[in-house]
């Protein structure tokens, strides 16, 4: 796939351009490889010992791997070397990775899947280089839709990604009583601790965690169903069984497999 300079890949601080160019990182045509693409899927195969075929056993994403590679161009030996080390400091460790492709950015969490490499090959001027990133959630996010309801009423969660979304949940407001909430087709998570005015709940429908004021609280939720919000459709959530004063609010990525 041939990339434009509009298309960019960001770790770290650094900015590696589609197309190429005189100064700085340039992907090569067919240099950027696993974002676009769909992960490596994951089952147990187990036979049928005394009939046809194989059991029906779940199939899951494995890891996303994101390969980058190109040239990286400079007008002296100086600037190449300084190239060269910046290039070779970007941080292992995991952190935010953006693509932006086709004129849509979207991120992940990713770090360090591969030794990588800086070879030069036309002395202060041109290196090769190549790195890889490993994100154990599959998924890419886009945009953050948020949208909020008072205690008592719902409201409706939506977002553009092709991929089930989760949510993440906020309460604030003031109540010694417990509260719930509802979910879509039934679903609900009942919270048994306070909520006190300055110190907000946050609930993550991906974890079923709870943490009040920013640290985990538990022991403290009764029946906890869990859901997603599927691309095309919009899912109801609400807070019951509190005053209309308080406030949920919820935010969704949109979420791309």
């Amino acid at each position: 796939m041939d990339l434009t300079p509009e298309d960019i890949v960001r770790i770290d601080g650094v900015e590696f351009h589609g197309g190429e160019g005189f100064d700085g990182f340039y992907i090569s045509a067919g240099g950027l490889v696993g974002w676009d693409d769909t992960p490596d899927v994951k089952f147990t195969s187990v036979d049928i010992d005394d009939g046809d075929g194989e059991y029906d056993t779940p199939v899951h994403y494995g890891v996303r791997v994101l390969t980058v590679s190109g040239f990286c161009y400079a007008k002296s030996s100086e600037q190449l070397g300084a190239y060269r080390n910046r290039f070779a400091g970007i941080d292992p460790r995991t952190q935010r990775v953006e693509v932006t492709l086709h004129g849509a950015t979207t991120f992940g969490l990713g770090k360090m899947a591969a030794a990588s490499k800086f070879e030069v090959d036309i002395p202060g001027r041109r290196a090769a280089f190549q790195l890889s990133r490993r994100f154990v959630d599959p998924y890419r996010y886009g945009r953050l839709n948020t949208t909020g309801a008072p205690g008592g009423s719902t409201t409706t969660v939506f977002h553009y990604g092709n991929a089930p979304a989760t949510s993440l949940l906020t309460m604030t407001g003031s109540d010694a009583n417990n509260y719930v909430i509802l979910g879509p087709n039934g679903r609900r998570v009942e919270v048994n601790t306070p909520l006190t005015a300055g110190v907000p709940h946050t609930f993550d429908t991906a974890s079923g965690v709870l943490t009040v004021g920013g640290a985990v609280k538990y022991g403290v939720l009764g029946q906890v169903d869990l859901w997603r919000t599927f691309p095309g459709t919009q899912t109801a959530v609400g807070m019951s069984n509190t005053d209309s004063a308080n406030q949920l609010t919820v935010e969704t990525w949109d979420t791309y497999i």
